[in-house]
């Protein structure tokens, strides 16, 4: 893989793989360290990250021991974790205006770094806090590729934002608009990755859950999503499905939900052989079509 070139990956890889790592990565704060590095922090900001000769040392032979290929990237990760600090470029730039291998790495190290974070709570609370400089710098960048949505990044830092989902906010109102506008898009794997992003602000686990919905159905998300489900994709239309779903379960009283008549479409997607082989979603329609029903029983007006 590409991303091999990246040391975060290589410590991502190494964390999941063996366990014995992952105490050596806690102390040395590891991950927290890499995402002020893929920010836009300052070098002053980065010095209360640095780290003594010996912990350099363990981390450069992490380094030598992914057998990376890239070397151009490599470098670039080999100075950033290296305790010179009149050595270290402004972090780095990278993931915006660095060469094109260098941002695509960046943008994968970013995706593979969030998805470690996605499982880990106390790794969330402590390397991307919302008001940390540098997470917000980070969110900054991924936000402007997104909105973008014309470049070989766009996957990786859609994956990212969406691993990040119970990090938000529910004030933090300006990620769901550009993954909505997503939806649309002619691309099937862009469509998909985005309901899977939107899926993770809006389901159940997430403790915003009810925010979250409201916000996608103010940006219009229903309407792209009911597209989806009607004349996406195979791949596309079961993670519409479920994000659409979850929406209706969370928000059945929506006049928006009603008036573009979800629940017809959640039992017309009942019975579509991918539904009915799988469990969960079977599971997901039929609570938010109950939930649906209840509410839209009532005939409260402007619902029909």
């Amino acid at each position: 893989m590409k991303v091999q070139a990246v040391v975060a990956w290589a410590v991502s890889e190494l964390a999941a793989s063996y366990p014995k790592c992952q105490d050596l990565f806690a102390q040395h704060n590891i991950i927290r360290l890499l995402v002020g590095h893929l920010a836009f922090e300052t070098i002053q900001e980065h010095s209360k990250y640095a780290i003594t000769s010996h912990k350099a040392t363990s981390i450069h032979a992490v380094v030598m021991a992914s057998n990376s290929s890239t070397a151009a990237s490599n470098a670039a990760w080999l100075t950033i974790l290296d305790d010179d600090q009149s050595r270290i470029p402004h972090p780095m730039v990278l993931l915006e205006k660095g060469p094109k291998d260098v941002q695509y790495n960046s943008a994968m190290a970013l995706m593979e770094i969030t998805a470690v974070a996605e499982k880990d709570a106390d790794l969330r609370r402590s390397a991307f806090k919302p008001n940390s400089p540098a997470c917000k710098a980070v969110i900054d960048q991924l936000l402007k590729i997104i909105e973008k949505a014309d470049s070989d990044l766009l996957i990786p830092c859609i994956k990212a934002i969406g691993s990040l989902a119970r990090t938000f906010r529910a004030t933090e109102t300006r990620i769901i608009a550009p993954l909505v506008k997503l939806l649309d898009e002619r691309e099937a794997e862009v469509s998909r990755e985005a309901s899977i992003a939107l899926t993770k602000f809006a389901c159940t686990e997430n403790y915003l859950h009810l925010d979250h919905s409201k916000a996608i159905i103010q940006a219009g998300g229903e309407k792209h999503l009911i597209q989806l489900v009607y004349f996406g994709e195979q791949i596309v239309q079961l993670s519409a499905l479920y994000l659409l779903g979850y929406i209706a379960m969370h928000v059945p009283d929506s006049e928006e939900l009603a008036q573009a008549k979800v629940l017809t479409v959640l039992e017309w997607a009942s019975k579509q052989s991918f539904v009915t082989q799988d469990e969960t979603i079977e599971t997901l329609l039929e609570d938010a079509k109950s939930k649906l029903e209840l509410y839209q029983s009532r005939g409260s007006r402007g619902f029909h």
